[in-house]
């Protein structure tokens, strides 16, 4: 499944590319989680954090452990793979960055896979549910940004 979307937003690229290209900042944009903590160094490009999404299957909690790949001036890529008892997740998330007038044009690409009874339950509703958290965690990203600058 690929979920895509696009955002404006009122603050400045550097700004909003600077609290995404930062897991730590990221960690804390993402809706429903808690126990962030480094796959290695503190403060690299990789941690892990647990997801708790609520679908309706109610809420499945997600150990989830993200990679950031690439980080280029107006491209962030992260892997996240993400386990729970019966389920698994898996992420490749492409964030476009652009300058549009004074503010930045955001673009999501998330290419996503599961598995367990979340797929099958989930199967129709996903797309839209992920599509909205991606939007929740882009829009915070331009408050962020507006409030750092």
């Amino acid at each position: 499944m690929t979920v895509s979307g696009s955002l404006e937003l009122a603050a400045p690229l550097a700004a909003v590319r600077d609290v995404l290209a930062d897991p730590e900042r990221l960690a804390g944009l993402l809706p429903h989680v808690d126990d962030l903590s480094w796959d290695g160094e503190p403060g690299g490009d990789a941690f892990s954090v647990t997801i708790r999404p609520a679908i309706a299957l109610g809420e499945i909690p997600f150990r989830t452990h993200w990679r950031r790949v690439a980080l280029e001036p107006d491209l962030l890529r992260y892997h996240v793979e993400g386990r729970s008892d019966e389920h698994w997740l898996g992420m490749d998330v492409a964030l476009s960055l652009r300058e549009q007038g004074a503010g930045t044009l955001a673009r999501w690409d998330l290419a996503c896979r599961f598995t367990g009874t979340m797929l099958a339950a989930g199967q129709r509703v996903l797309p839209a549910v992920v599509d909205h958290q991606a939007r929740l965690v882009v829009e915070a990203a331009g408050r962020a940004a507006v409030a750092s600058g």
